[in-house]
């Protein structure tokens, strides 16, 4: 990892990792691989794994992106007005 982790998910023995830099890291066992970077320098302040394996962020950039873990992307995109 290129960061600091920010916040951390585990789930069918897999560590899921958001980082400060905004980056998404995948960890199975000595094996670690970026999934997806977003909410552009800023911090990911929140990291959920749905039942499906996909990805829903949130950061301090207001916006909440969702990764589709299949599709490798993501999916959906919105802002949170503040």
């Amino acid at each position: 990892m290129t960061s600091y982790a920010r916040s951390i998910d585990v789930q069918a023995g897999k560590i899921i990792v958001g980082t400060r830099m905004g980056e998404i890291w995948s960890i199975t066992g000595e094996t670690q691989k970026m999934l997806m970077c977003g909410h552009g320098t800023g911090e990911t302040w929140g990291l959920a794994v749905d039942s499906n394996g996909n990805v829903v962020t949130t950061g301090d950039d207001n916006k909440v992106l969702y990764f589709d873990a299949k599709k490798n992307m993501v999916s959906s995109s919105g802002v949170i007005s503040t």
